[in-house]
């Protein structure tokens, strides 16, 4: 499972503490920034975990539907291995290392740009290629004020916490590999002073 999430400066527990509440909550994470410098390594890298898996661009390009071309497979798989996020078994078998959660604060913008854009892209070709019943969206405009953004954002928040639980209370799921997208998108811009507006 990845996770892109910003820890604001001055947040983080140090050392043992962290370590210590994270064994007591049961959850392995750490900090890998670099695993976003190609998107590709988010998809290849949680796909281990499928019970299809094999470690081949021509396997993987087919579990993946064809997200990327082969020589892009076989080089973020070989960066995968060589970093650890992947790892061989002594009987030869490539796994997954620990559960993730990737800080983004020392990442540049656009890396994480990037790796949203292709994630929406993959849900745009899987509205057109799936079925309804293997698939679900929905989305919703509403008009809102300042402060009903930030408690907007506080839910959206709260529920991303659950999703990160629920995905952490299931670490040996292996059927299918899906993506969710939490989007919050301003729409309408802030009106210019009438003298302003563009001349018809």
């Amino acid at each position: 499972m990845l996770v892109l999430e910003r820890i604001p400066a001055g947040s983080r527990e140090d050392g043992a503490e962290a370590d210590a509440a994270r064994r007591h909550a049961g959850i392995k994470r750490r900090e890998c920034n670099h695993l976003l410098s190609d998107w590709l390594n988010v998809y290849i890298r949680d796909a281990a975990k499928l019970k299809t898996f094999e470690p081949d661009p021509a396997a993987l390009s087919y579990l993946l539907g064809g997200i990327a071309p082969l020589t892009h497979m076989q080089r973020s798989l070989r960066f995968l291995l060589r970093e650890g996020f992947l790892r061989r078994t002594l009987t030869g078998q490539v796994v997954q290392d620990e559960p993730l959660v990737t800080s983004t604060d020392d990442l540049p913008s656009a890396k994480i740009r990037a790796f949203h854009k292709k994630a929406l892209a993959l849900a745009a070709r899987a509205i057109a290629a799936l079925p309804a019943d293997q698939r679900r969206q929905s989305a919703m405009i509403m008009h809102l004020n300042g402060d009903s953004v930030n408690e907007l954002k506080e839910i959206l928040k709260g529920f991303h916490e659950r999703l990160m639980q629920f995905a952490e209370d299931r670490p040996d799921e292996n059927e299918t590999l899906y993506q969710v997208i939490i989007n919050l998108t301003p729409i309408s811009l802030p009106m210019p002073p009438a003298r302003d507006l563009p001349s018809p």
